[in-house]
């Protein structure tokens, strides 16, 4: 696996201000990550930034066309090289 790249797209239930250290889970998006991102850099594999979409239910159209726009751009630069890895987070 080693050479590998993975990027992780990920959706909540609450808004991002619960994912915070003093937020209502005590802890942020990265720490919830880091045991897959450490299990995947354990085989080897580079973990880049996520995506990440906080408070994903009862969207409305603005927000969800707002969600796919930024997932299409997420992509592009995947694409292109251009996203960071996971390790500047």
């Amino acid at each position: 696996m080693k050479g590998k790249t993975a990027s992780l797209v990920v959706k909540t239930q609450s808004p991002e201000a619960a994912y915070q250290t003093n937020g209502v889970h005590q802890a942020t998006i990265a720490t919830f990550l880091h045991h897959i991102h450490h299990t995947l850099g354990f085989v080897g594999i580079t973990t880049l930034q996520p995506f990440v979409v906080y408070a994903a239910f009862n969207l409305d159209k603005i927000r969800e066309e707002d969600i796919i726009k930024s997932y299409i751009a997420y992509l592009e630069n995947l694409k292109s090289g251009q996203l960071p890895s996971n390790e500047t987070i």
